[in-house]
């Protein structure tokens, strides 16, 4: 447990050096997830590779940490509305530009709206399936839609339909007004 919060507060990676190896210790390790794992009697040269291999793997841990920081900040604070759905257009996750063009309140919990819902008829709708699935992609298509409020919004959109690194069908866009 100490471990555990020394690299959750200090962000020091952690080695155990123990000369237990039986599953209960092991299992424990492995939920606080250390940087690695020398077990007594060892050499010097098995200290220098887990302390070789923890100081990579911490690096790297930093650097996907920054990345995902900036991928953060790009979609939060892009000017267009950008969206994430899943296969069905329940949405997963959106922007502020994307609740405003939308006129949804700051607070809504996303999770109950789907990118259907904004469509003015269910022709519309269906035509806009159909071209996603059809040709994965929707460049630069001028539509209008309709805010949560009922107000006409005409917009231009770019949607994209991939899969998600497990292999997950998505639906990522932006819009504009």
């Amino acid at each position: 447990e100490t471990s555990g919060k020394i690299y959750e507060k200090y962000g020091i990676p952690i080695i155990f050096l123990t000369a237990f190896a039986d599953d209960t210790t092991l299992q424990r390790a492995k939920e606080i997830g250390p940087f690695g794992y020398i077990i007594k009697p060892f050499d010097e040269r098995d200290l220098k590779i887990a302390i070789d291999m923890a100081l990579y793997r911490y690096q790297l841990e930093q650097q996907l940490h920054e990345s995902e920081e900036r991928y953060k900040r790009l979609f939060e604070e892009d000017l267009s509305g950008d969206f994430v759905a899943d296969n069905n257009g329940s949405l997963l996750a959106v922007n502020n530009s994307f609740k405003k063009i939308f006129e949804l309140p700051e607070d809504i919990d996303i999770d109950s709206i789907n990118i259907g819902d904004f469509f003015p008829s269910e022709e519309t709708r269906l035509e806009f399936w159909e071209l996603l699935h059809q040709n994965k992609r929707i460049n630069l298509q001028e539509a209008d839609l309709v805010s949560a409020k009922g107000k006409t919004i005409s917009v231009l959109a770019n949607v994209i339909y991939s899969s998600d690194r497990a292999g997950v069908p998505e639906i990522k866009g932006d819009i504009i007004d």
